[in-house]
């Protein structure tokens, strides 16, 4: 068996506030290998894009790490000096944000950003070439007439150009590893099936393991081959996706997929989770989601239950001994 691409062990990330620690990541473990794709999903405020933001090193004060380890390529990430990230960050490891205004600078051209990539990262390379890989770059995500968008502004183009920008940026380099944080939130329904579609067509093409962080099950269920459940900084159920949605084994999953309106069953009731999200500095005592859970029994309160694989399907696991 070969090592996993990425394996995260015990991951957890706290931010000190006037109210205490928030334990926004509380012991996630995980691996992907090459040519995957894995979806982290649950409701805002879960701790899935404060994984994301942990790997590529990204956790600024008041945040830290507090434990657990990332091994990317067989190598620890964690305490890794920002100059050794820095080589890593867009070049082996990358990351397209929610919102790409925020992301691209909106004095520099798209060309001029995207070739500072290969400025920083393949100095020895020529002006000319650059030039090309950036138009290359450029129309592999789908934008046309790609010599002379590159001259344009980021306030020139429409919200999906954008988001295709900042995907080609993600691509530059051809890193082994992509964490995709809400891609295709700020983008309307026609244009986020075009930019999902362009992501998994890119991964398949070049071998690239993705991390696809979103809080819509429709979009985790059409694009990645695995998926993990979060809540409360935990990971309460993970398996290949099809397995994980048709057969839910813990509360909260089957909680969001019935919240969930269905556009084939029109007349489905929609049931949303009773109650709101657990306050992470001060969390409840025993399984976080008991408080909203209608089948906890008195022993969910003892103990954090522990993820554990069902016996139907090794791969998939639940953190919930009512599932066992």
């Amino acid at each position: 068996m070969s090592t996993p691409l990425l394996q995260v062990h015990d991951l957890r990330v706290e931010y000190a506030s006037p109210r205490g620690l928030v334990r926004a990541v509380a012991g996630v473990s995980l691996s992907l290998d090459r040519n995957r794709i894995l979806g982290l999903v649950g409701e805002s405020g879960c701790g899935k894009s404060t994984v994301g933001q942990a790997l590529l090193g990204l956790i600024q004060p008041p945040g830290r790490i507090a434990g657990g380890d990332i091994r990317f390529e067989n190598r620890s990430l964690v305490g890794l000096p920002e100059r050794e990230m820095r080589r890593l960050r867009g070049n082996r490891l990358s990351m397209i944000f929610q919102d790409p205004t925020a992301t691209l600078n909106p004095v520099m051209t798209i060309g001029d950003q995207i070739a500072e990539l290969f400025r920083w990262h393949r100095p020895r390379m020529r002006r000319k070439e650059v030039q090309t890989r950036v138009t290359e770059l450029l129309e592999r995500v789908g934008i046309v007439d790609a010599d002379r968008r590159s001259r344009a502004y980021p306030h020139e183009l429409s919200g999906g150009m954008r988001q295709r920008v900042v995907i080609a940026c993600a691509l530059a380099l051809d890193p082994a590893l992509i964490v995709a944080d809400e891609p295709t939130t700020a983008l309307d329904v026609t244009v986020q099936a075009q930019i999902l579609d362009l992501i998994r067509g890119l991964q398949a093409e070049h071998g690239t393991a993705v991390i696809l962080v979103s809080h819509d099950l429709g979009v985790i269920a059409e694009t990645c081959d695995d998926v993990a459940v979060m809540y409360a900084g935990r990971i309460v159920e993970s398996g290949p996706t099809a397995e994980v949605l048709a057969r839910p084994r813990h509360p909260y999953t089957a909680g969001l997929i019935a919240s969930r309106p269905s556009i084939t069953a029109p007349d489905q009731v929609v049931r949303p989770i009773p109650g709101t999200v657990p306050d992470l500095a001060n969390p409840p005592v025993g399984c976080p989601f008991h408080p909203r859970c209608v089948r906890a029994v008195a022993g969910c309160r003892e103990g954090i239950p522990a993820l554990s694989p069902t016996r139907e399907e090794p791969r998939h696991a639940v953190a919930c001994p009512l599932a066992a």
